[in-house]
């Protein structure tokens, strides 16, 4: 049952069983009294039945204590209680766990509400209907719970669909790569796109926010950036036009941090930076340096050129690639993994599966609030 027919039933067990002219459960709302479920005896007069019921009595009862109109001279001096000619009225608290928030509710104009029985019998049924509320709210949430379950695993799965191959080689590079989804849906962006002439296109980036509205927007603009790559477009175009479509498409409080390169067989490589920045080279000799250069605002902020800068890669160098959730992956202490700690590991290691490795000694979890996204890309000329 809903909790409304929890309500009905209960008032109804009242009503029926103790005698009494009016029951009720209600709670309150700032001032006012919220009447939840409320049955009347029907040979009450109409000018009875119209007859309010007492807040003071009712804010009485939601401190937690079985209260009666007789023991509350507040509320018996109250002028509608006066007027309405109520001689007895009690409040049984409803606790669900975390303190009152309703209360069964039951008076009568010709007296009797001093029978123990009926007083035992009305703390009786709030009880039942504390446990009954409880038990459906707990279904209900465990419901709500599988619901989200399904819906997370199937946007999981979208995701799963838009990402690279773990691992490949085109031309002189050979990448792997490692996704690890968060406990809930976010909009990590990864793509490795083989181009023409053995040239390689790289996207890596970050929608704000988690839920279905940021995997919604992860994957279009994926989609988009990647058919742009496709067509031939420069990488400044890319971003100015994703720019465009962000401004008509996405929500005012949402943008994109991205990362997009383009990889060239002599080992040059050009690239714009939108706010995203975990980008790292491991060179041959073992030396990690941050990719530098000019940082513009992320996708969705404003519609701008984008500045662009290259960089040149030697045989056996690494470019690493991370989303924020490698960097601000917090140990059980609340510290941040951080990037002087990557750079330090890379020295060692520049493997996805090492740096997932270290993820987990350092978070003491393999569960993690956010995305977690990283590409080793290596530029191996001689095959």
């Amino acid at each position: 049952h809903d909790e409304q027919s929890i309500f009905d039933r209960i008032v109804a067990g009242v009503l029926e069983a103790a005698a009494v002219d009016r029951a009720a459960i209600v709670r309150l709302d700032g001032d006012e009294i919220e009447p939840l479920s409320v049955k009347l005896q029907d040979s009450l007069d109409t000018a009875v039945r119209r007859a309010p019921l007492s807040r003071t009595l009712v804010r009485a009862g939601l401190e937690g204590e079985l209260v009666r109109l007789d023991e509350c001279p507040e509320a018996m001096g109250a002028e509608s209680i006066v007027n309405a000619g109520l001689s007895q009225a009690l409040c049984v608290p409803i606790d669900l766990g975390n303190g009152p928030e309703m209360v069964l509710y039951a008076d009568r104009w010709r007296g009797g509400l001093e029978d123990a029985e009926l007083v035992a019998w009305c703390e009786a049924l709030a009880r039942m209907s504390a446990i009954a509320i409880g038990n459906r709210r707990r279904e209900v949430a465990e419901l709500d719970r599988a619901r989200m379950s399904l819906e997370m695993s199937s946007a999981r799965a979208a995701q799963e669909m838009l990402l690279p191959v773990r691992s490949g080689v085109h031309g002189p590079f050979r990448w792997s790569v490692c996704s690890i989804p968060g406990l809930e849906v976010a909009g990590d962006l990864l793509d490795i796109t083989p181009l023409d002439d053995e040239e390689l296109g790289v996207l890596v980036g970050d929608v704000s926010g988690k839920g279905a509205r940021a995997g919604i927007v992860m994957a279009s603009i994926q989609a988009y950036a990647n058919a742009l790559l496709d067509g031939g477009e420069h990488l400044g175009g890319i971003a100015r036009k994703l720019d465009e479509w962000a401004n008509r498409m996405v929500p005012e409080d949402v943008f994109i941090t991205l990362w997009n390169a383009r990889l060239y067989p002599d080992g040059r490589f050009h690239w714009v930076d939108a706010g995203h920045g975990w980008a790292e080279i491991r060179r041959a000799d073992g030396q990690v340096e941050p990719i530098p250069g000019p940082h513009r605002p992320p996708i969705g902020v404003e519609i701008i050129e984008a500045e662009g800068d290259q960089g040149q890669l030697a045989a056996g160098d690494v470019m690493i690639l991370v989303s924020d959730g490698v960097i601000e992956q917090p140990d059980p202490d609340g510290e941040r993994f951080g990037r002087e700690r990557l750079q330090e590991m890379l020295k060692e290691d520049a493997s996805p599966e090492e740096i997932v490795r270290r993820l987990e000694v350092w978070s003491g979890t393999n569960s993690y609030e956010d995305d977690i996204t990283i590409v080793s890309l290596e530029y191996c000329p001689e095959g």
